[in-house]
């Protein structure tokens, strides 16, 4: 039977940022950060971000024991908060980006996800054409968060996303 310890939860206080916190052998949160991204290599704690329709963004490192939760929302992504996020891995842990393990959990997804052509533009000046929308006659864009993460994410030297698959809209 296996038998888990777990002696503090860590979560923030999501304000779609780029602002990233690693929990250390020294931190002690009295009150939640408002940041959104939680990094660490603490063993028995929990670490994790809420949300509604963001997308979370839950890595890992096997090897070097990193663990992180990003609240990955279009305004995280625009600000940079997954970039953030790996280079607080590899600089404040040693990690390798081809040793990170990906998860996506549910969000809401790109044929739901109606945004405005404010928003497309912003990632094109960005991103260039490395992220992913739809764009169907006669609709507004449709902006794929998942999708814009992993190119992300590839950018970096990460490989394939576990995804969920799940959408916050359409998914009981």
């Amino acid at each position: 039977k296996l038998k888990i310890l777990v002696s503090q939860i860590y979560y923030v206080e999501q304000i779609h940022s780029a602002k990233v916190v690693v929990i250390d052998e020294e931190s002690e949160l009295g009150r939640l950060p408002q940041v959104d991204a939680l990094i660490t290599a603490r063993r028995n704690i929990i670490v994790g971000v809420r949300t509604a329709d963001c997308l979370p963004v839950l890595l890992h490192d096997p090897v070097k024991g990193v663990v992180a939760a990003v609240h990955a929302g279009f305004r995280g992504l625009l600000s940079g908060v997954l970039q953030n996020s790996v280079d607080m891995m590899v600089k404040a842990f040693g990690c390798q980006s081809e040793n990170i393990d990906v998860v996506f959990g549910p969000c809401i997804r790109a044929k739901r996800y109606e945004v405005g052509e404010e928003v497309i533009t912003a990632f094109r000046d960005q991103y260039g054409e490395d992220f992913s929308f739809e764009q169907l006659p006669g609709q507004k864009p449709h902006l794929d968060l998942a999708g814009s993460a992993q190119k992300i994410l590839a950018k970096m030297g990460i490989g394939q996303a576990h995804d969920a698959g799940l959408c916050t809209y359409e998914d009981a």
